[in-house]
C-alpha cells in the first residue's frame, strides 16, 4: 500500500493543489512550499562552571527563492511536492512591499484568498473565490 501512495504522490498528485486567489487591490507575490527541514539546536548553558548541553528540537522553514506574481482578479494553482509533508507554507508580499503573511502553515490541498483589505481567508473546498463562511469575494477593480 505504501508504494501505491508514493506513486500517487509523485505522479498523479490527486488533491495536492493549493490555490491562491488575489482579491487585493494590487499585485501580490506568493511563494508556496512544502519544504521544511528538521534541525537539532544545541544551547550551551554554564551553571556553576558546569557546562550543560541541552539539545532542543525545532522546525526550521527553509528559505526558497522565487515568488509568483498574481495580478488582482486572478488566481494561481501551486503544486509543491508534498509527498513528505502534510502541510504547505504560504508567503504573500504585496507589490508595495507589505508582508501579508510569512510561511503560514496550511494543510495540503487547502487554498486561500487575499481579500480586498489584505486579509488571508481560507476557501471553501472546491472553490476559488468563496471563503469558508460562504462569502463570495468579487473581483476587485
Amino acid at each position: 500500500m505504501a508504494i501505491v501512495n508514493w506513486v500517487m504522490d509523485k505522479f498523479v498528485k490527486v488533491g495536492r493543489e493549493t490555490h491562491v486567489a488575489n482579491a487585493y487591490t494590487e499585485n501580490i507575490y506568493v511563494r508556496v512550499t512544502a519544504d521544511i527541514r528538521y534541525l537539532e539546536k544545541d544551547s550551551d548553558v554554564s551553571i556553576a562552571n558546569f557546562k550543560i548541553n541541552s539539545g532542543k528540537n525545532i522546525w526550521d522553514k527553509c528559505d526558497k527563492d522565487g515568488f509568483t506574481r498574481i495580478a488582482p482578479n486572478y488566481f494561481f494553482k501551486f503544486e509543491p511536492d508534498t509527498s513528505n509533508s502534510a502541510y504547505v507554507y504560504i508567503t504573500v508580499v504585496t507589490e508595495s512591499g507589505e508582508v501579508i503573511c510569512e510561511a503560514v502553515s496550511k494543510t495540503v490541498n487547502a487554498s486561500i484568498i487575499v481579500d480586498r483589505s489584505g486579509n488571508i481567508l481560507d476557501t471553501k473546498m472546491g472553490t476559488i473565490w468563496t471563503d469558508t463562511n460562504g462569502n463570495k469575494h468579487p473581483y476587485c477593480i
